[in-house]
């Protein structure tokens, strides 16, 4: 049986900062960034994904829930200070919603969101892909490090899968968040997703160049550039996740990852596709 976890407000309180927004008024919202420990230069770029997506929840029909979203990551931003979002309600349609948000710091464009929101409706749910065939979370005392405890200051659980191998491949990762949310808030569930789905494709298109070009890690310049995701169902987050990332292509200055994210049962919840700058 999955573990069964209750909803503790000071760590949601935690989860709401580092993935929400607050509202201001009807088109603006203001995000919380922390460098508490002085080790990030800029943002972490889920951190402004999640953020940039959960600014908008507010602009929307209640009932709405985020159907994708479409990010520009602009500058790597200053860890520790607030990002002042503003949203523009560029149409409300029959059965779609669509949004532009800026992220603002010190006064310029730090990320760039254009996001489609529904009301969901009742379809057909089917999927072409299995999830990844691999091992259980492994939680062991002697398991490895994960390499992504701590993005998000170490809010969600982390867990590389079960297997013999000495040095464990840096995806597929297990993810799930330490307690239950609310559900009665979707978007706030959607911007955990968001958080998650930058946990690793830019490291591993550097993996990638390295394998096919010799460089070494040291002779190789990446920046994540645009980042898009596509909502398709929802699972508790305090259940296990399993995050994928997969390079498809490396063309001259561009890396092109394809990630997945699904849930313990084998549902795909999420696709993300990340563009990203190379220079080498």
């Amino acid at each position: 049986m999955p573990d069964e976890k209750v909803i503790d407000e000071v760590t949601l309180v935690s989860i709401r900062e580092v993935c929400g927004t607050t509202e201001v008024d009807d088109d603006r919202s203001v995000g919380r960034t922390s460098d508490s420990e002085g080790r990030r230069q800029g943002i972490f770029g889920g951190q402004m994904i999640s953020q940039a997506l959960h600014a908008a929840h507010h602009t929307v029909p209640d009932g709405s829930v985020p159907e994708s979203v479409h990010v520009n990551l602009l500058s790597g931003g200053h860890a520790g200070e607030d990002v002042e979002f503003v949203i523009d309600r560029v149409r409300d349609g029959r059965n779609l919603q669509h949004r532009d948000v800026r992220g603002y710091q010190r006064g310029k464009p730090i990320v760039h969101a254009s996001i489609v929101a529904a009301v969901p409706t009742e379809g057909l749910d089917w999927q072409r892909e299995p999830m990844p065939v691999v091992g259980e979370p492994d939680v062991s005392p002697d398991a490895p490090e994960p390499w992504g405890r701590m993005l998000g200051s170490g809010l969600f659980e982390v867990a590389h899968r079960q297997t013999d191998e000495m040095n464990p491949p840096s995806h597929p990762i297990w993810l799930r968040s330490p307690i239950a949310l609310p559900a009665d808030d979707p978007w706030l569930h959607a911007a955990v997703y968001a958080f998650w789905s930058d946990f690793g494709p830019n490291w591993s298109i550097r993996v990638s160049h390295r394998e096919q070009s010799g460089l070494s890690e040291d002779e190789i310049f990446s920046v994540s550039a645009t980042h898009s995701i596509w909502f398709h169902s929802w699972s508790p987050v305090d259940r296990w996740h399993l995050f994928d990332a997969q390079t498809h292509r490396i063309a001259h200055h561009q890396g092109m990852i394809h990630c997945s994210l699904h849930d313990q049962a084998g549902r795909l919840n999420a696709t993300v596709m990340q563009g990203i700058y190379i220079r080498a």
